[in-house]
């Protein structure tokens, strides 16, 4: 495992698991008969056994390396249980209130490490044809590019050459863990992380003074941690979680985009600007410095031509910018949060988003691990005097085609598929943007403390994209504020 994915292992606790869900919406279609004939657990297990060839990482468990001489290591797993893995549930009320309500639950519970980390759960007596997929995946096996990926061969018939590409990358290898070629292996893997410390040491030395000359000359300011101010959204230490989502046409956010001259993140920064300003102003809670925002930026690395796409790991730095709540005008807060996030992100650029990922990979886990937990308890000690950032979006990229998949009974097709993050120590409401067929399906996930009411946080969103294409003098797509 990479730093970035074992450090989604070493900072998770009760209050903070690093569980990401996700919904998927199906509709079977009819058969030959007319007749249309719902997933089975048992469907659905044979469905994945079938696709274990190309999802590796739903093989493989997680593996500590003794002492924590490196970070830990993921193997095919030989007892791999899909009665563990794949579950059903029979849901009183099926209602898209209901079922956001039971995948909250889902959010706080920490996955099994002694299996591989994900699980899938089939909610039974949904009405309108539909059936709901529940996928729960592990943070240190995915990032917004691998769970891309997962999805597409979950959902999807897979192209038979990219199939045998894949199992030709990552065959299927169960045999027994032994602990002493573990251990060797974690004695090499410190002696070269000893070795290039220095060097990447030097080099995030010297990046860093760039990005501080770059910052030093910069015609706006990009805001620092400490220029975050203290809100009820920081507070992020319980183990109860809410979570909304919401359909967007993604023709509207591009209207407005081209309309403003701006960028789809700043139209998606600015949607949740508008929304968080209106709500938290509602409840007295809005303060005078603008909320911060941290902004997720893919780091990919190289890719082969004909080597199969990613569908693990992560591979992401992140930049702070301002939501300037400040500012009233909704198109000069758009441009005001352009101007910012563009330099914001230029400073990563000179910093190099491979530079803090590279010291991670060769930081050993003894030492990272101690160190992730000791940050968090950081955070909780000082909570009343400072934050990291108020919210986190991850804009992320999904698919411009609704996926489809051939069942046992006939087509399945997937209408609706909503991905969301995780919280993190003091930061209590994490907001998704996932591009789906023409849609942006928009998620929350909040501690209930930090946003009771995720749920008014999305529809403010969307009231501020009806807002700025009034205000830009366009009408927004069909749907919008409907």
């Amino acid at each position: 495992m990479g730093g970035a994915d074992a450090g989604f292992l070493y900072a998770e606790t009760a209050e903070q698991p690093s569980t990401t869900p996700f919904i998927v919406e199906l509709r079977p279609a009819p058969g030959p008969d007319g007749v249309v004939r719902p997933l089975t657990v048992d469907d659905l297990r044979a469905h994945v056994e079938a696709r274990l060839d190309v999802l590796p990482s739903f093989r493989w468990r997680v593996e500590r390396v003794p002492f924590g001489l490196h970070h830990p290591v993921l193997v095919d797993d030989p007892d791999l249980d899909l009665g563990h893995h794949v579950r059903h549930v029979a849901l009183d009320d099926t209602s898209d209130a209901g079922i956001e309500a039971y995948v909250a639950g889902l959010a706080t519970e920490r996955l099994d490490r002694r299996h591989p980390l994900w699980r899938l759960v089939l909610v039974d007596g949904v009405h309108d044809g539909r059936q709901v997929l529940v996928l729960l995946l592990h943070h240190a096996i995915i990032d917004g590019t691998a769970c891309r990926t997962i999805l597409r061969r979950l959902l999807t018939d897979l192209d038979p050459a990219e199939a045998a590409a894949v199992r030709a990358a990552e065959p299927f290898r169960p045999a027994p863990v032994r602990r002493w070629p573990l251990l060797v292996d974690g004695v090499r893997a410190l002696l070269a992380s000893l070795a290039l410390l220095p060097g990447l040491l030097w080099r995030a030395r010297r990046r860093a003074a760039a990005a501080d000359a770059r910052r030093a000359q910069a015609p706006v300011r990009v805001p620092r941690q400490a220029d975050t101010p203290v809100t009820r959204l920081n507070d992020a230490f319980s183990d109860r979680r809410r979570l909304a989502r919401r359909q967007v046409p993604l023709a509207a956010v591009r209207q407005v985009k081209d309309a403003a001259g701006a960028t789809v993140n700043e139209v998606f920064l600015a949607m949740a600007a508008g929304g968080l300003r209106e709500r938290l102003a509602a409840t007295g809670d809005l303060p005078a410095a603008p909320l911060t925002v941290n902004v997720p930026v893919a780091a990919e690395p190289p890719h082969p031509p004909g080597t199969p796409d990613r569908q693990w790991g992560n591979h992401f730095s992140n930049y702070l910018s301002s939501l300037a709540t400040d500012v009233a005008d909704p198109v000069d807060r758009l441009r005001t949060i352009g101007e910012v996030a563009r330099e914001g992100r230029a400073q990563l650029d000179v910093l190099e988003p491979t530079t803090v990922v590279g010291l991670l990979d060769q930081l050993p886990g003894f030492v990272a691990e101690p160190g992730a937990r000791w940050l968090a308890a950081q955070t909780r000690e000082h909570r009343a005097e400072q934050a990291d950032h108020s919210v986190l979006l991850s804009n992320v990229r999904g698919s411009d085609e609704r996926f489809a998949f051939t069942g046992p009974h006939g087509r399945v097709e997937v209408p609706r598929l909503t991905v969301f993050g995780i919280t993190f120590a003091g930061t209590g409401l994490t907001l998704v943007a996932w591009t789906y067929g023409d849609a942006v399906e928009l998620s929350a996930l909040s501690h209930a403390e930090a946003e009771p009411d995720p749920a008014a946080v999305l529809a403010g969103m969307e009231a501020a994209l009806v807002e700025l294409g009034a205000a830009l003098g366009v009408e927004v797509a069909e749907g919008v504020g409907a």
